[in-house]
Order: C-alpha cells, then structure tokens, then sequence
C-alpha cells in the first residue's frame, strides 16, 4: 500500500487520502478499480486487509466498517 500522507495542510486534516493498494490477489483482494470513500478512516482499509488474510477481528484502530469492495466476490 501507498499513500500520500499530505492530507490538507491548513487543517491538518487527514481525510480524503489517495491511496493504492497493490498485490494480494491471491489472498483474495480485488483489483481494476477505483473506490472514492468519503469519510472513511483508513483504518477501514486496513481492517478489512486483515479480515480477508484470515484475522479474525472487529476493529482496528478507529476502523470499524470493513471496506467490502476490496474483497473478491
């Protein structure tokens, strides 16, 4: 995964990231799109990665809602 970690610099405000999150399609994370998630921690990210490699957890840090469009139908 990479991400620009400027955000908005006169709020310092980290919402809005773009992020690419690359590899892990064996494990079953889908690839080819683009998701635009409006207020969404990126810890929802990062949540639901754990959750498809088979962690089973509810939360990670302020993620709570895994992001479902990453994971393979």
């Amino acid at each position: 995964m990479d991400g620009f970690g400027g955000g908005n610099s006169t709020r310092h405000n980290c919402s809005d990231l773009p992020t690419i999150l690359a590899g892990g399609g064996a494990l079953g994370l889908q690839h080819g799109q683009h998701l635009h998630l409006k207020n969404r921690p990126l810890a929802d990210l990062w949540l639901a990665a754990l959750q498809t490699i088979g962690i089973e957890t509810e939360q990670f840090a302020d993620g709570r809602r895994p992001i479902d469009e990453l994971r393979k139908a």
